[in-house]
């Protein structure tokens, strides 16, 4: 079977929770809980870090953790969630969907057809 994947840009424009600014600093800024937000600001200045390889991961994945809390209603299901409902993944995380950069396309890896053959 394949792997569940989970793209940040594609959870915050077309996930349960929806962001006009999709800029990996402005999420980690508007969804992010302060704690984790607290750690990273701890390294200095967070501003000259930008797009090395590990802050950006540290920020990705603050970020995903911020989206999934903030899609999760009130039945606490979330993406790690054993026993998750595929149709839940699909519809409130959209599961298996990756954007491409600088497209106007994303990728469905759940779709039937070739995503390449369109």
């Amino acid at each position: 079977y394949f792997p569940l994947l989970y793209d940040t840009k594609i959870m915050a424009t077309e996930g349960a929770t929806r962001h006009d600014n999709t800029m990996l600093s402005q999420l980690f800024t508007s969804v992010v809980p302060e704690a984790l937000a607290a750690d990273l600001r701890l390294t200095g200045d967070s501003s000259a870090q930008m797009h090395e390889a590990s802050h950006d991961a540290y920020m990705t994945g603050a970020v995903f953790y911020g989206l999934s809390l903030a899609s999760a209603p009130e039945d606490g299901i979330l993406p790690w969630s054993s026993g998750t409902h595929e149709v839940i993944l699909r519809e409130r995380y959209v599961q298996n969907k990756l954007y491409l950069m600088l497209t106007m396309y994303t990728i469905d890896l759940m779709e039937q057809q070739d995503p390449l053959s369109r």
